[in-house]
């Protein structure tokens, strides 16, 4: 496919070759003298010597049609050669859009001033340039000048926002001045400083690379943080302080784009000397101490410590530590999960070529890596859809590039979905309805317990004092969570409940594991791999025995209980034996956890 350029430069030379006197303009009708960037090609329709039958305009639009304006004079009113010869030459025209893949239309001169204002609308907004080479006027008064790290193909589908090794800022003047960053976003933000009569270099321009240089090297240090494990507890709150920040620095950023968000955010500047604090550094380089500190993590510690003394962040370590030290949780690292997920980031800001925000949403999907339980976006399964249309570039194919990788909303895009993943995922097994039958995780442990501790008169003394509360929380399928869960001698007698979660999976994996003998913590553990696997398709045998502390490959046939239990109801007993215990044929999660236990 031929690229753009080289098809106005075709263009170019089907009108010189007719001995027409062109002239190529942009698209805010300045003269060019390259017509590869020319937008309007300008000349005088003049038959045989004399017959000059007025302007005609020829321009090829950001949406891919060759449009001819021209006045009264062309047409019917011409003299019979000429006019022959005139639609001679729009077939060649017409031809020449049909062989470049673009639509041919012809339209009155009147109508060429709203045209230009649509194409100046949209091509301010736009790149365009060379191979090594790209421009975009984010501004009337300021451009980008954009170096690539390498050529750009455009047939290929290169894109001229992509492989940005240097960046640089022009005002009207003709001054250019070279940013200290590559970011396009900031590089518009930089655009309309000058615009509104800043330098790069001046007190807020100086803020605007300073905040965009703390964008980077926390970029950098949350990139290097990802997935690892501190010693010290405040070491997590601090990384997730760190994305707080990393997103407001992004938004306040995006903000000065327009001129509104700009006006705002200067009149908020207030130029102040910050200071490092020796004591808080050293406590903030504690906390991600290892072995050998990462490059990332040691840059990013004057910008944590900025952030500590504006956000008071040592006082939620400490309380985040106090609070601690008295809770014990659940581990469910083990999780019994789907390989992946999808899930929609609703009003999502997208930052428009003008400026101004759209507001939208991304779709995503979402890995679990099947050993950590971390929760990973795939980077190409982004797309997105916005409110918009071609003035503003906001359209659904736009936004949904810009998200993609390589897109300079990428990487926010990236951050948004995996803040929303990883919430989606903390959610999951949240809030479920157990059956009547069921137990709640803490109360089950509870019951465990006392079952270790307590004898049977002190058991049977201490739940049945409470059978009228039991029943009468037995109402609903829900308990009150302020209101413990009790348990009479009649649930004793109520079968397992059906539909098992993951968390009570690792619940029975939890206190498989803490039974010392291997023997029976094996014979059990495949017992209830068959019970689970019929009552949960979710389920997954392995993962459960790696939780349960069992090499697979060592277990062995057999399984003394479940043998027991399926024998006595072939033959129609009530009850049955195992281990000089009785245990009834009607199988009670209570009987369950004795028998689990080594009760």
């Amino acid at each position: 496919m031929i690229s753009t350029e080289q098809t106005r430069q075709n263009l170019y030379d089907l009108l010189s070759v007719k001995n027409l006197n062109v002239v190529t303009r942009d698209a805010q009708g300045k003269e060019t003298s390259d017509a590869g960037q020319a937008d309007l090609f300008t000349f005088d329709y003049v038959a045989g010597e004399e017959n000059n039958y007025g302007t005609v305009v020829v321009t090829i639009t950001p949406e891919g049609m060759l449009e001819v304006f021209y006045g009264d004079r062309l047409g019917r009113s011409m003299e019979s050669q000429d006019k022959a010869d005139w639609y001679d030459f729009l077939y060649q025209l017409r031809h020449f859009a049909r062989r470049n893949m673009m639509g041919f239309e012809l339209k009155h001169m009147n109508k060429l001033k709203h045209a230009m204002k649509t194409m100046a609308a949209v091509t301010e907004g736009k790149y365009y340039g060379y191979k090594n080479t790209s421009y975009t006027k984010p501004t009337r008064e300021a451009k980008l000048k954009i170096v690539h790290s390498r050529p750009i193909d455009e047939e290929n589908g290169d894109a001229r926002y992509r492989n940005v090794a240097k960046l640089y800022v022009e005002t009207a003047e003709g001054e250019r001045f070279k940013l200290p960053f590559t970011k396009l976003y900031a590089g518009r933000a930089m655009a309309r400083h000058c615009s509104e009569g800043g330098v790069p270099y001046d007190e807020f321009g100086s803020h605007i690379s300073e905040t965009v240089g703390d964008i980077q090297v926390l970029e950098a240090f949350l990139r290097s943080a990802k997935g690892k494990e501190w010693t010290d507890a405040g070491a997590d709150i601090m990384v997730e302080a760190g994305i707080r920040h990393l997103k407001a620095l992004k938004k306040k950023v995006k903000k000065m784009i327009g001129r509104r968000g700009y006006r705002e955010q200067l009149d908020a500047f207030s130029p102040q000397q910050e200071q490092e604090h020796t004591d808080t550094t050293d406590k903030i380089r504690e906390m991600f101490t290892q072995t050998l500190l990462d490059q990332r993590i040691e840059e990013a510690i004057p910008v944590l410590n900025k952030l500590e003394a504006r956000n008071s962040v040592m006082k939620e370590i400490s309380e985040f530590e106090s609070w601690a030290d008295d809770t014990t949780a659940l581990d469910l690292d083990e999780g019994f999960d789907p390989e992946s997920f999808e899930g929609e980031v609703k009003n999502y800001e997208f930052a428009g070529d003008d400026g101004e925000p759209g507001y939208g949403g991304i779709y995503y999907t979402a890995m679990i890596d099947p050993d950590t339980g971390q929760v990973m976006i795939d980077p190409k399964s982004l797309k997105a859809y916005c409110d918009g249309n071609m003035y503003n570039k906001l359209s659904d194919e736009w936004c949904t590039e810009m998200v993609q990788p390589g897109g300079y909303e990428h990487e926010e895009a990236m951050q948004a979905a995996q803040e929303h993943a990883e919430q989606e995922w903390n959610q999951r097994d949240r809030n479920t309805p157990m059956e009547d039958q069921g137990l709640e995780e803490g109360r089950m442990k509870e019951l465990a317990m006392d079952l270790d501790n307590l004898s049977d008169e002190e058991f049977e003394k201490k739940y049945q004092t409470k059978k009228s509360d039991w029943r009468e929380g037995h109402k609903s399928l829900r308990q009150d969570p302020d209101q413990p869960v009790m348990i009479s001698k009649d649930m004793k007698e109520q079968e397992v409940y059906e539909g098992p979660t993951r968390k009570d999976f690792q619940m029975v994996a939890d206190l498989l594991k803490a039974n010392p003998d291997e023997a029976k913590r094996k014979e059990l553990a495949k017992d209830y791999c068959d019970k689970f696997a019929k009552m949960n398709p979710r389920f997954d045998k392995s993962r459960f025995m790696k939780a349960c502390g069992i090499n697979e490959d060592d277990m062995g046939e057999g399984n003394e209980f479940s043998h027991a239990l399926a024998q006595a109801r072939e033959q129609g007993k009530k009850e049955f034996e195992v281990d000089g215990k009785i245990y009834k044929v009607k199988e009670s999660e209570l009987d369950r956890i004795k028998f689990l236990s080594g009760l």
